[in-house]
């Protein structure tokens, strides 16, 4: 079944940016998700990226000792093996001034 599908039928907004505090966090991984998670960013909390069993501890601690989504996904990203899309900015859309940035 799609995730879009699964997300649809459960009640849970498809779009991360609309989910709410109450709304379960979204975790993508595999071959898929590793190689090119960007065409899912919208859809996706989080992806983990790698093995299961290297990032699988790391996930579960986040989500038992977390006391909200947002803090589960601000932990998430700063965690080797997981890319978090609300927390990136990707490389060519970088919006900081040329005063702040070192050009070397």
């Amino acid at each position: 079944m799609h995730l879009l599908q699964m997300l649809d039928r459960a009640g849970i907004p498809l779009r991360r940016a609309e989910r709410r505090p109450h709304d379960p966090v979204v975790v993508m991984g595999g071959s898929c998700a590793a190689i090119n998670p960007l065409p899912m960013a919208e859809f996706v909390d989080a992806f983990a990226l790698g093995a299961a069993e290297n990032v699988l501890p790391g996930l579960l601690a986040a989500l038992e000792e977390e006391d909200s989504r947002e803090a589960v996904l601000e932990r998430l990203a700063h965690q080797p093996g997981f890319y978090v899309p609300a927390g990136t900015t990707p490389k060519g859309r970088a919006r900081a001034s040329r005063s702040s940035t070192s050009w070397n």
